[in-house]
């Protein structure tokens, strides 16, 4: 999936009256009635060809976003999207991209929602809060302070109730600028396709790990278990399995995901997300051993302060230089064979970074249940009768 944001034209107008009409028309009836003419009037007035962008996905218009650019202070006049790009992670991103750049150019960032829309929760969760409302709309206004909270967790394969687990626990210890998620999302679990929706749904940033460019065909399978017989013929059946229960939608939309994602609180101090390493989804094994012998060659071309990864299944913080290697730990297969989920909590506030990395108790039984419903290949879980 390639996004990108291109110059409206006049000829793009007719385009950005019906989406506004398919997303919005439900919340305009219910506070004064639609009237198509008005409505459309309304928009014409609003709408800036040259100034407003067109999101175009895969070279299709798929939304579009508007931003008034005063020297001091950014409004965020227009973000829609069709119902079929929503939830994908396209409007978060955007929205990041665009908070970055008005920090570093010293701006504020504002917009209003009206109060019934659901989208107020997605600027919260992107740190905006309300600062003045009239009767049907919320003025809010991004954080100005660049102190960060950041939730993160990695390797969910395909376990949607340690993800719930997880996700639970997180919303209690918000809020959070961000929550992300580094990788292996699917693979050896029995409910991808429920961990792809749910991920979706709360808005969690993602990039893709080694299992799941396996699963789309990005990385040959041969290039995990090729010495293993055993081990490749389950990684097969396993492989053809998730992508039978993903479906090409879900798979498309995990080919899209990004390898590294940057946060940056101050010059010099970006947190980079990866599965492994800013180069590879499955090179290197981030644990601390290995990271003091392998650790250069991976990470050595990263400006980031810290680098936090996932992969290898257990929570750590490594110095590598004047760098911090942070593993983010697993939702599911703990390296200790424990069914307990991990996440990390990274913090920057007044110039120092910090880490808290947790474990949260969850039921296997639900998970077991659909092992067998679904009649999963041999699962990579404690046995069935344990």
């Amino acid at each position: 999936m390639k996004v990108r944001l291109r110059p409206s034209t006049d000829a793009d107008f007719e385009f950005v009256f019906a989406l506004n009409k398919t997303n919005m028309r439900r919340y305009v009836e219910r506070l004064r009635g639609w009237d198509d003419a008005a409505e459309r009037a309304d928009m014409k007035r609003k709408f800036q060809p040259g100034v407003d962008q067109i999101i175009e996905v895969d070279g299709h218009p798929a939304g579009v976003f508007a931003v008034d650019r005063r020297e001091d202070e950014w409004d965020l006049r227009h973000i829609e999207l069709l119902p079929i790009f929503q939830n994908r992670g396209i409007g978060t991103t955007l929205i990041r991209q665009l908070l970055e750049e008005a920090y570093q150019q010293g701006a504020a960032v504002t917009l209003q929602v009206l109060k019934m829309n659901p989208a107020r929760r997605l600027y919260e969760r992107l740190g905006f809060y309300i600062v003045g409302e009239t009767e049907i709309k919320y003025r809010m206004k991004a954080k100005e302070e660049r102190n960060m909270r950041i939730a993160l967790f990695s390797d969910i394969h395909g376990n949607v109730t340690a993800l719930k687990a997880v996700l639970r626990e997180i919303r209690e210890r918000g809020p959070f600028d961000a929550v992300v998620c580094a990788g292996d999302i699917v693979f050896l679990g029995p409910s991808p396709e429920e961990v792809v929706d749910l991920l979706r749904a709360e808005g969690v940033a993602m990039v893709r790990g080694n299992c799941d460019d396996m699963v789309t065909g990005q990385l040959p399978i041969e290039t995990e278990a090729a010495s293993d017989p055993v081990r490749m013929e389950r990684f097969r059946a396993h492989l053809e399995w998730n992508r039978r229960r993903l479906g090409e939608e879900r798979l498309d939309f995990l080919r899209s995901l990004p390898v590294t994602l940057t946060f940056d609180p101050a010059p010099g101090q970006a947190l980079l997300v990866c599965h492994a390493s800013p180069v590879s989804t499955h090179r290197p094994l981030p644990r601390p051993d290995l990271l003091r012998t392998e650790g250069e060659k991976y990470y050595g071309e990263t400006e980031a302060r810290v680098i936090a990864a996932g992969h290898w299944h257990q929570p750590s913080v490594t110095l590598l230089g004047d760098r911090i290697v942070l593993n983010v730990s697993s939702v599911s297969i703990p390296g200790d064979g424990r069914p307990i989920a991990c996440y990390t909590v990274a913090e920057w506030q007044d110039g120092i970074w910090s880490f808290e990395q947790y474990r949260v108790d969850y039921d296997l039984a639900p998970e077991i249940h659909r092992i067998r419903e679904r009649n999963m290949p041999q699962p990579p879980w404690p046995k069935l009768e344990e």
